[in-house]
Parts: structure tokens; C-alpha cells; sequence
């Protein structure tokens, strides 16, 4: 039997919208694995009779269907309103970011972590910014140097993210920081989260391709050290084999430093080099960076694990609510990898002096 798609758009105040809601023509909102806001889309009939939103106006939107019940898919704030049209109708596109972006996260601040884990960082602009932390534990024994000069506790995060091959995001009042692809919930270590099966009977339609381009097969990374004469003095490592090798521009603090970046920095480019998208029912249950065993595809190279790194729902006032999976190689975010942990120094470890 078919299900009947269904949704709910509410105010602040737990109100329905019941204005806005009479005019729906399409909704999109999309669910992000991390370092990008998630972003809602309410495309709504436009005739000069109704009087906008605010911007700034917050707004929880559930997905689902009558005979299964609704979903929270997020809350968001009213960013812009832009205007579009056809041949008969005009159409305002209400664009809402996600509302737990608090201002506290966009204040520039100057100041040094010496010697402090990630997890202790984390969870100190958690405080700042009014928010429940979820840090996975991992992180509370990475040691870091960490150097914030004039940049926001959001850049901050962000930094932290990539040299950490970490996500985090900002939802529901609640900032979470874990590795990619976490293999238990973050807040409760000693929960197991399953991996998803998809077999390609549930699929509605797919994209799968491999990029082309040569792939960086090594990341090379600058890092301080002290030399025999007491100077500073600087170092280059190289993570993964073969060439071409990727060179990052920053200059991290110690050689575990480095290596940590450019195990991050390799983990990104093995896991963009697969691009896999595919429409189906929504899995309302299942968020980004979930883990997902595909199988049933014709050919072999296509069915694998992959972590899914961005969800769009998409609903549609004929009577149509699809989501649309983008996946990515499962690539773990740490340094034990067996796949690219091998770490090749220079002979000399002078040859990049600091004058």
C-alpha cells in the first residue's frame, strides 16, 4: 500500500504555520555529516497576500507519513527570502539555516591552548556558547598546541575538524565532535550503531562514479622542531607511498602533530574519490555519517560500505517525499589505519632551517 506523505511546520511558540503551510508548493531540507549548515528550503505560492516571515524566524520541520507518523528533521532560522517564477505562478523560496548557530560561535577571540586535548577545546567553547557538549572520548587524549589568533570558536572548530579528519556540527542546541564515521554513539561509547543495509531493489534511481583525475597518493607536512644548536628549525614528513604528493602549507608544532594532519589530509582525498548518490524511501532514522553496507548492484566494485555524507529530503505538494544519499568511501579517521599509516621521514632532518 502507498503511503500518504505528510509534514508540520511550527513556530517558536510550538504553533503550527498554518499560513505558510497552505501555500507549500515544495519543501527541501538537507541533513549535513558536518562543517556545513543544514539548510531548509520552503517553496511557497506567491501573490502579494501574505506577509513574510522575519528574517530570523525559527522554524521545526517534521517529515513523514500519515499512516507511520512524522519525524524531527531540525529546527532553522529564516536567512533570506529570494523570488522565482514560470510561465503561471510565482513562488517565494523561504531559505531557514539551522538555528543552532549561535552568535557566541561567531565571536573572534585571541588566546592559546598549551598542551590541552582536543576534547578539552571542544568543550570549553561548548560552555562559552551556551551548549550541551558530545565529544567522543577519543579526543580527551589528543594533546594539542592550539594557537586562536583573532579567528571565531566556529573557525576554530572548523580547523580542529580538518586536522583531525573529525566532523562537528551544531544541532538542537547540542555541538557534537566525533571522528568520521563513529562506530558507537558519541554521547554512550557502549552503544553499537549498525550498520545500514541497502540493496539495490530499494533504490528509485542512483549515480555512481570514480573521479578520473590522478589522486594525491602521499600528504607531505612541515612541523618545528629544535636543533642541535637549540634553534628552531623545521622538518617535512611524508604520510602514505607514491606520487603525486600533496604538500599542505600549514606548519604544525611537533612530528605527532604532523602526522596527525597528514593522516587527516590523506583520509579526505581517499574518501572523495567515490561519488555514489541514490534516491529511495526516507530512512528518517538513519542521520549523515552513518555507515551503510550496499549490495545487489551488477557490479561488484559498486557494493561496499560507505558512509553517507549528506541527506536531502525532498517533498513535493503532488504528493511525493524521496531522500537522496550521497555516500562516500568508508575511510577512518584516525591514525591506525592500516591503509596509509606509514610515515616516511627525510634522512636529514635539518634540511628546511629556519633563519
Amino acid at each position: 500500500m502507498a503511503l500518504t506523505p505528510a509534514y508540520s511546520l511550527r513556530n517558536s511558540a510550538d504553533e503550527e504555520m498554518s499560513e505558510i503551510m497552505s501555500r507549500v508548493q515544495k519543501i527541501t531540507a538537507t541533513d549535513e555529516s558536518g562543517q556545513k549548515n543544514d539548510v531548509l528550503i520552503v517553496t511557497i505560492y506567491e501573490d502579494n497576500n501574505f506577509e513574510h516571515p522575519e528574517r530570523g524566524t525559527k522554524v521545526t520541520l517534521q517529515l513523514g507519513f500519515q499512516e507511520t507518523g512524522l519525524f524531527l528533521i531540525g529546527t532553522y532560522a529564516l536567512s533570506k527570502i529570494s523570488y522565482t517564477g514560470d510561465t503561471s505562478d510565482d513562488f517565494a523560496n523561504l531559505i531557514f539555516k539551522s538555528a543552532s548557530t549561535n552568535t557566541s560561535l561567531l565571536q573572534n577571540k585571541t588566546r592559546s591552548f598549551i598542551n590541552k586535548s582536543v576534547g578539552f577545546i571542544v568543550d570549553r567553547v561548548a560552555k562559552e556558547s551556551g551548549l550541551t557538549a558530545r565529544i567522543e572520548p577519543y579526543f580527551y587524549n589528543v594533546l594539542v598546541n592550539k594557537d586562536q589568533n583573532g579567528i571565531s570558536n566556529q573557525r576554530l572548530l572548523f580547523d580542529l575538524g580538518q586536522e583531525h579528519d573529525a566532523l562537528f556540527k551544531v544541532q538542537n542546541n547540542t555541538l557534537l565532535f566525533s571522528r568520521r564515521a563513529p562506530d558507537t554513539l558519541v554521547h554512550q561509547p557502549e552503544v553499537e550503531l549498525p550498520i545500514l543495509p541497502i540493496n539495490r531493489r530499494e533504490v528509485l534511481n542512483y549515480n555512481w562514479e570514480q573521479d578520473d583525475k590522478e589522486t594525491f597518493k602521499s600528504v607531505q607536512v612541515y612541523y618545528r622542531i629544535t636543533n642541535e644548536d637549540g634553534e628552531e628549525d623545521m622538518a617535512i614528513l611524508t604520510v602514505g607511498e607514491g606520487s603525486p604528493s600533496k604538500q599542505l602549507l600549514e606548519v604544525m608544532g611537533s612530528r605527532d602533530e604532523a602526522v596527525q594532519r597528514a593522516n587527516a589530509a590523506l583520509n579526505q582525498i581517499v574518501r572523495g574519490d567515490i561519488n555514489f548518490t541514490l534516491s529511495l524511501e526516507p530512512m528518517f532514522r538513519i542521520p549523515a555519517e552513518n555507515k551503510v553496507e550496499v549490495t545487489g548492484f551488477p557490479r561488484d566494485v559498486i557494493n561496499r560500505t560507505y558512509i553517507i555524507s549528506k541527506v536531502v529530503y525532498s517533498y513535493q505538494k503532488q504528493g511525493e517525499l524521496t531522500a537522496s544519499y550521497t555516500l562516500v568511501n568508508n575511510i577512518k579517521g584516525d591514525k591506525s589505519n592500516p591503509q596509509i599509516q606509514k610515515v616516511l621521514d627525510p634522512e636529514d632532518e635539518s634540511l628546511f632551517g629556519v633563519e
